[in-house]
């Protein structure tokens, strides 16, 4: 339950619009039920052959075979779903290489339904790959991969499973930045204890040398640095023991004026995660912004007041003990 409370502070300290919808109990309960339409990349696309086959292997694991309503490509789907909005979820995958953000993402939809959270879907997965625009990590291009796939969809059914168990029928931005004021670090971040357990991954490509130098002085548990298929590695089999930082990005509503760009707000989400049955143990959202999660945005802010990664490890040490 913290852990969906989690998430929806994420969205309240994010987003600049005052009205916007969120997620209501019946929308989960739709997540829930509907069957779902999954999204094939053309044959000819570059990344189809990377992505189709496993998008059916996870879909069909994680959310059931008999849920699954058709396979479609985006123009076919866009055909197939006139008159039947209502009837739906659909999963699929989309990607945007126009300046100023390149990003992939995998998402979950509710057809007939957009919400001005996760660019309209109801959940997604962004994966930002413009080294140039990464402040804290560094970040090269990499194709969405198998475990990619597998994390985002099992988490995006255990979220659904945990909404469904949401005693109110909608969090109201009232009661959210009423949550979002009460919170400390330790209670939204309830299972970080356990990392006194696991050994904690991390992608050794994500950081520069000196911030290497950095964590290694300063986190108080086990880790490892090691490459990207490492990681993957133990996403895939569920390892056991084991906890990995995971890079992605989320976008949020915007807005624009003549003064000030906010075509598009992205946060970047270093969460940590179980390997064993990915499960949240650690997120952090930054003082030195205003409480918004490491946002990048176009103008308006230094990039060195939204990083706060001289904190990141003591933060993450102070809920750990």
């Amino acid at each position: 339950m913290k852990t969906l409370f989690s998430s929806i502070l994420l969205l309240l300290v994010t987003i600049s619009s005052a009205q916007f919808k969120l997620p209501k109990k019946t929308d989960w309960e739709i997540a829930n039920t509907k069957p779902i339409i999954v999204l094939q990349l053309d044959e000819n696309d570059k990344n189809a052959a990377n992505f189709n086959p496993y998008i059916k292997k996870y879909v069909e694991e994680v959310f059931g075979a008999s849920r699954i309503e058709k396979y479609l490509t985006e123009k076919e789907f866009n055909k197939f779903i006139k008159g039947n909005k209502e009837k739906y979820n659909f999963i699929g995958f989309k990607y945007n290489t126009k300046a100023p953000f390149t990003y992939t993402n995998i998402f979950f939809g509710i057809c007939g339904k957009a919400f001005m959270i996760n660019s309209g879907y109801l959940m997604t997965y962004n994966y930002n790959y413009d080294a140039k625009k990464s402040t804290f990590f560094k970040t090269k291009f990499q194709l969405i991969s198998e475990a990619d796939i597998k994390f985002a969809l099992t988490t995006f059914k255990n979220t659904i499973d945990n909404a469904m168990n949401f005693e109110n029928d909608d969090f109201s931005m009232s009661e959210g930045m009423k949550y979002s004021k009460e919170a400390t670090l330790k209670s939204m971040n309830p299972n970080a204890s356990k990392l006194s357990n696991l050994t904690l991954l991390i992608d050794k490509e994500m950081f520069s040398e000196d911030y290497i130098k950095q964590f290694k002085s300063e986190y108080k548990h086990k880790y490892e640095f090691v490459d990207r298929v490492r990681i993957e590695k133990a996403i895939l089999d569920n390892e056991k023991g084991y906890a990995f930082v995971y890079e992605h990005f989320k976008p949020m509503a915007g807005k624009r004026s003549d003064e000030f760009v906010e075509y598009r707000y992205y946060t970047i989400l270093y969460y940590i995660y179980s390997s064993e049955n990915y499960e949240q143990l650690f997120f952090y959202v930054p003082k030195s912004v205003g409480g918004s999660p490491f946002a990048i945005r176009i103008g308006g802010v230094k990039k060195d007041e939204m990083v706060g990664k001289d904190e990141y490890v003591k933060r993450l040490n102070s809920v750990i003990e």
